[in-house]
């Protein structure tokens, strides 16, 4: 009689995966550079305020960086609280009827 014994061995890995921060939108018209009151980088988990030039408003309150693709925050728009004629900062503007007054 003889007898077979055989042992099977089990290895198990782990990933680890080092969080990685956002980069803050770029070339966001109407928006400072850096867009992000934060800067240009946003740590995971974070979140991004989107910052408008004088004049503007921004679409979204906040951006997260826990749900960016790519590790590139969401795009957002600065929209004028003053209508039409609001130039570029480095041109005297006024908005009339609004709060908001460069000269």
């Amino acid at each position: 009689t003889t007898t077979t014994t055989t042992t099977t061995t089990t290895s198990t890995s782990t990933t680890t995966t080092t969080p990685r921060p956002c980069r803050a939108p770029r070339g966001i018209p109407n928006a400072y550079e850096p867009s992000c009151l934060e800067g240009p980088w946003i740590g995971p988990e974070d979140f991004c305020t989107p910052r408008c030039l004088r004049g503007y408003i921004p679409s979204e309150q906040f951006l997260n960086c826990t749900t960016a693709l790519d590790f590139i925050l969401s795009d957002f728009e600065c929209t004028t609280i003053c209508g039409e004629g609001v130039g570029p900062p480095e041109v005297s503007w006024r908005c009339d009827g609004c709060w908001c007054e460069d000269i």
